[in-house]
Parts: structure tokens; C-alpha cells; sequence
């Protein structure tokens, strides 16, 4: 069996003494390994790059624990000792190895600085049990890469605490030999064994025990996590916990090929039952997306949140829920889990804490996790966070039968790349993409005269809102939403958007604005603050009426960054409920970013602007804007 050691992984006492006990008592062979080295290097140090030596004999000489290394090329280069941590040279009487002119003396310290693998090759005569496990792996898409949902994985039971050797072969293919040689052609001497790619050995204590773990970090505790290595051999060595079945996972980076054999074998001192990892829950499914520029809408500080992908989760009978989230390696983002309450799985378009079933850690860089089940990882860097907020959440994690909305979402707006998401349950469910808002809609854009400055009617209008509106048409029943932006993204304009019905003082109802399903409730989404804390007066009082008094258009509704983007929740506009109101109003009041002319709607190139426009099931007529306050 090999095992490749790092110098600043190991014990050194511990390590030499462990390999010369077992190489003077016959049950271990050792070789060595280059890395890359320059020219240079080569002649300097008397090594060659990327090449095996065998070592024939290992001795302790005074202070030095000294290695007999053989170079297998005749006439090659030779160890000249340049920085050697040699006290004295050995000037004892040479054996026929050590007369040989390939062969030379290093230290271990050497030995360990100047060879990138120590590979010992243990006996399998020292275990009085073994079992060899065949298999084949189809590499995981990119996407995958970073989680465990289709690497082979491994139930390990002992009953006793008796250690347990795993030894991982990777089996060779002829197009591996392939691509050395397209390398060698392309001149890259230096990173033949990287482009061959990587795999590591690691145990978990999963829950249940023995079953799959979706990811390396958070709901399960690592036991032994091995070093990603370049060989087609690792080790894995561990004393296992009696009667309590463990979870080891083959894990790999930049394997180029699509898919590899290997052979899993165990060596123990005592019986060991072995099986294939069972999923903890068994109805899995795997749906792949991304975000795009249109979909990633950033954390739930953004209004733009609800614009991230959604999908509806349908349980057909109470079950807990996990979910992995994954991304490509490359791509790095920070990513979130997020599963809500919803109008029967409908899109969400306001969030609040108390429609929170549960959610993965606060944005984690390329994959993460979130569960309806108890952390079973109780440290204090557990990544699962879990919530039961109502009463149909009963007690163990389960989910009553319903529909559900899952939320992705990365860390800030226009964070785009692909994503894969795997849903598991303990029963049969479905689930679909949920459209965006827009999808299917008209986009009807208001006219680019938008921001005010200045004074208005010859009163000062510093420190208070400024207000323009357009008029809006339609010739059918008609259901519709607002969006708005800031033109400029650097810029703060502080925007309140709403659709207004009626000219008349008393008789003015706000049918939807930013702060009844857009920005203002989005930025409180899973904070403290009441949703009644963030909606300031719309509409007037109970009965739905406008407020009255000097101000007129003014809803005293929350302003907020129309950098961010915001929205209004869907309506129907009725066209006789329209007439009868005297007419509708797409009203912006605005404080910040004016400029331009006093007294004047400014083009959004002098003032900033913010555009606006309407998401509509029918056809949607926009007036020029007026000042709202020369009526």
C-alpha cells in the first residue's frame, strides 16, 4: 500500500520512527518522488524533476536519520548535497548498494524538503482482513464538483476500535498516456501529473449513521479528511468508533476523463461490514440553472431578491426536506438557500421571517446546504440553519403535504453562473421552476422625462418629496406592476412609485406602491422590523381613501434607493373603475438625485432619472409626465 506524506502534515519523530520499524522488521518498502524543478535546480541540487528513486536501505547515523536513495537512471544526475542538514558524512564501510553511482545518502530532513511524495509501500501480510471493492465513477458535471451528491460513497462498520487501512487505486487508462503526450507536444514539462488531476480519501459521522453526506462542511462532522493528491494511490488510517457505522467518501478534482475504475480496498485486524452509502432520504432529484442578468438578484437586502430563480416544491405527505446547492468551481459565488410559505407555491414577491421554513448559512462561497432536520453537527460553525415558524411544522423537521417556494439567490445583484440544486424527501414530490413576473408580460416603458429639481410653484422644495405622475390608460381588464430603477447606479435617489385612482381630494385610492410589495418590505425581509413598521400610510386610513390636505399626491408611503430597484405587487386596472375615479396615475415622488434646471422635469442624462415601466397581461398607455402638484 503507498501513502504520499507532506512535510507540514507529519510528526517527524513519529513518522521516521513508524517507517523504520517496519522497514527494518520486512513489512514496508519506500520510493521517493520529485516535483517540479527548474533547469537549474536540477543541476544544483543533482535531482531530476518529476522522477521516482528507490531507497535500499535507511539508517540512523549519530544525529542524522539518513535515507540510501538510488537513482534508477544509470549515469544520471546525482544528490551533490547542496544545503544538506548532514552533521557528518558516513565513512563506514560501503555495502555493494552504496558502491553503486547512482546511489547516494540523504537525511530525512532532505529528504522531506527537496521530494515532493514519500511513498511506503506497507505489507498487506500485517492485516488478517481484507476486502476489495470494484467500481466505476462517472465525473460529476462542473457544477458538482464542489459537493458530495454523486461521489461514491461508503458505509464502514466495525465492532471493534481496531484500526482500519483504505487504500484507493485508481486504475489506468490508455488515454491518460494520451494526454501526457499532448502535453509533452504543447512543451508544458512542468504540470504533467496536475493535468492527470486529483482525488482524496475522507470519513464522516453522518446521520443516520453510515448514509450519504451531501457536503464536506456543515450538517455532518468530519473524522478525517485526506490531502487531494496527484497519485493514482492514497491512504486512508483511522481507528474506528465500535458498532457505530461511519461514511467514507471518494472525493476528486480535474479529472479530465469522463469516467475512471477503481478498486476500494480494507485492511483491518477485525471483521468489517461494508456496504454502499443509502441515501438518508429517499426521493432525490437533480435540476440544473442559472443565474442570468436578469435573474440574479442578489440577497434579500435587494429588492431585485424576488427576481431569483424560484421553483415550487409539492410534498405529496409530511416529509423533512434537504437541499444541496452547487456551482462551479471557477465561479466562486456566494450562494443561498432559501424555503418560504407561499400562496400554494406561488413566486414570491415579499419576503418575511415568519413565512421562513428554513434556509442554508449566510452566503457561502460555492456550495452550500440547508435542511428542515436538526443540525447534527452542534459546533458552533454548523452551517444548517433551521426553523419551524408555524404550527403546521410538526416536530422532527417534517413538512406537512403542500406547496412550497425554494428561493437561490447569490450574495449581490448580477452575480451570474450555473448552479445545480438536489431536493430530497422521505416521499414522492414535484417540482417546478416558477416563471418571473415579466415572463409572458408586456414591458411598457414610461417616458424618460422623470426627475424634478428646484423649486415647484415657487415653494422650496429642499429636504421634501418631489412629485411628478403620468397618466395611465387600458382598454380592458388589465393586471399590472411597476418597476422602477435608477438610471445611474451610483447615485441615491430615495423614490416612493404608486398607481393612483382619482383627481379628487377625498376620493384618491392607492391601488399599489413600492412600500406595499417592493423595496421597503424586501429590505425588512428576515429582520425583526413588523411589516406594519415598514408600510407608512398607505392608501390613508381603513376605508382605503387618500389622505388629504395640502400635500395632495403624497402617500406617505416608504421611500427607498431606486438604485436597488423597486416594485408594486400585481392589480387588475378595471377601465370603468378607472373612469369612475376620474382617471389613473402612475405617481413617483422622489428626494435626491435632481438636478438640472429649477422648477423643470430634467432628461435622465442631466438629473439621473429613474426608469419606470409596467408589466402588464394586455396593453398599457403611458402619458407624458406633468408635475403633480400643478393640477
Amino acid at each position: 500500500m503507498a501513502n504520499g506524506i507532506d512535510s507540514d502534515d507529519i510528526e517527524l519523530n513519529e513518522t521516521w520512527n513508524r517507517i523504520k520499524s517496519a522497514y527494518d522488521q520486512g513489512n514496508a518498502l519506500v520510493t521517493l518522488g520529485t516535483g517540479k524543478l527548474s533547469r537549474e535546480e536540477e543541476q544544483t541540487l543533482g535531482l531530476v524533476r518529476e522522477h521516482d528513486y528507490a531507497v535500499l536501505d535507511l539508517r540512523n547515523d549519530g544525529n542524522n536519520r539518513l535515507f540510501l536513495v538510488k537513482n534508477p537512471w544509470r549515469d544520471s544526475l546525482i544528490w551533490t548535497g547542496v544545503g544538506s542538514t548532514a552533521t557528518r558524512s558516513t565513512d563506514r564501510s560501503e555495502s555493494p548498494e552504496e558502491s553503486m553511482s547512482n546511489t547516494f545518502w540523504m537525511t530525512f530532513e532532505d529528504v522531506l524538503q527537496h521530494f515532493d511524495s514519500l511513498y511506503v509501500n506497507w505489507s498487506p501480510s500485517l492485516f488478517r482482513f481484507r476486502q476489495d471493492h470494484h467500481f466505476t465513477w462517472t465525473i460529476p458535471p462542473k457544477a458538482e464538483e464542489l459537493v458530495f451528491t454523486q461521489n461514491p460513497q461508503y458505509s464502514v462498520l466495525s465492532l471493534t476500535g481496531s484500526p482500519v487501512w483504505v487504500l484507493l487505486n485508481r486504475h489506468w487508462q490508455d488515454s491518460e498516456l494520451d494526454i501526457l503526450r499532448e502535453r509533452k507536444q504543447e512543451h508544458d514539462f512542468h504540470q504533467p501529473l496536475k493535468s492527470l488531476g486529483y482525488m482524496s480519501l475522507s470519513l464522516f459521522a453522518s446521520h443516520p449513521p453510515g448514509t450519504r453526506i451531501p457536503l464536506s462542511e456543515g450538517s455532518h462532522h468530519a473524522l478525517h479528511q485526506g490531502p487531494y493528491v496527484d497519485s493514482p494511490n492514497t491512504l486512508l488510517r483511522y481507528s474506528p468508533t465500535p458498532g457505530v457505522a461511519q461514511t467514507l467518501v471518494i472525493a476528486q478534482s480535474d479529472l479530465p476523463l469522463p469516467s475512471y475504475s477503481f478498486t476500494l480496498s480494507f485492511f483491518s485486524n477485525s471483521p468489517l461490514t461494508i456496504s454502499p452509502a443509502s441515501d438518508p432520504l429517499p426521493y432525490n432529484e437533480t435540476i440544473t440553472g442559472a443565474w442570468t442578468r436578469r435573474t440574479a438578484g442578489g440577497s434579500t437586502v435587494y429588492p431585485s431578491y424576488v427576481t431569483n430563480p424560484q421553483y415550487a416544491l409539492t410534498l405529496t405527505r409530511p416529509s423533512p426536506l434537504s437541499l444541496v446547492l452547487s456551482t462551479e468551481r471557477a465561479d466562486n459565488l456566494p450562494v443561498h438557500i432559501a424555503v418560504l410559505y407561499s400562496n400554494g407555491g406561488q413566486r414570491v414577491t415579499a419576503v418575511v421571517g415568519r413565512d421562513l421554513i428554513c434556509s442554508s448559512a449566510e452566503y457561502q462561497r460555492g456550495c452550500t446546504f440547508a435542511s428542515t432536520l436538526p443540525s447534527f453537527n452542534t459546533s458552533a460553525n454548523t452551517n444548517t440553519n433551521t426553523s419551524s415558524t408555524t404550527s403546521s411544522s410538526n416536530h422532527g423537521g417534517l413538512l406537512d403535504p403542500g406547496t412550497y417556494t425554494i428561493v437561490l439567490s447569490t450574495y449581490e445583484p448580477g452575480q451570474t453562473g450555473r448552479y445545480s440544486l438536489r431536493v430530497s424527501a422521505a416521499c414522492p414530490f414535484a417540482i417546478n421552476p416558477i416563471l418571473s413576473d415579466a415572463a409572458g408580460r408586456l414591458r411598457t416603458p414610461a417616458p424618460p422625462l422623470l426627475t424634478t429639481s428646484g423649486h415647484t410653484n415657487g415653494n422650496s422644495t429642499n429636504g421634501e418629496a418631489r412629485v411628478v405622475r403620468s397618466r395611465v390608460d387600458v382598454n380592458r381588464l388589465t393586471r399590472a406592476s411597476v418597476l422602477a430603477r435608477s438610471a445611474k447606479s451610483q447615485s441615491t435617489t430615495m423614490v416612493h412609485v404608486a398607481l393612483e385612482l382619482g383627481t379628487i381630494e377625498g376620493r384618491k385610492r392607492v391601488l399599489a406602491s413600492t412600500a406595499s410589495g417592493g423595496g421597503g418590505e424586501l429590505a425588512a425581509s428576515l429582520s425583526s422590523l413588523s411589516l406594519s413598521d415598514r408600510i407608512g400610510g398607505i392608501g390613508g386610513g381603513h376605508d382605503g381613501h387618500g389622505t388629504e390636505g395640502s400635500e395632495g399626491y403624497t402617500t406617505k408611503g416608504e421611500f427607498a434607493d431606486a438604485s436597488l430597484g423597486l416594485r408594486t405587487r400585481e392589480v387588475d386596472l378595471d377601465p370603468d373603475v378607472i373612469r369612475s375615479y376620474g382617471g389613473l396615475w402612475l405617481v413617483v415622488e422622489q428626494i435626491g438625485g435632481g438636478g438640472g434646471n429649477q422648477g423643470q422635469i430634467t432628461e435622465e442624462g442631466e438629473g439621473g432619472g429613474v426608469h419606470v415601466e409596467v408589466l402588464s397581461d394586455g396593453v398599457v398607455n403611458i402619458g407624458a409626465w406633468e408635475v403633480a402638484d400643478e393640477d
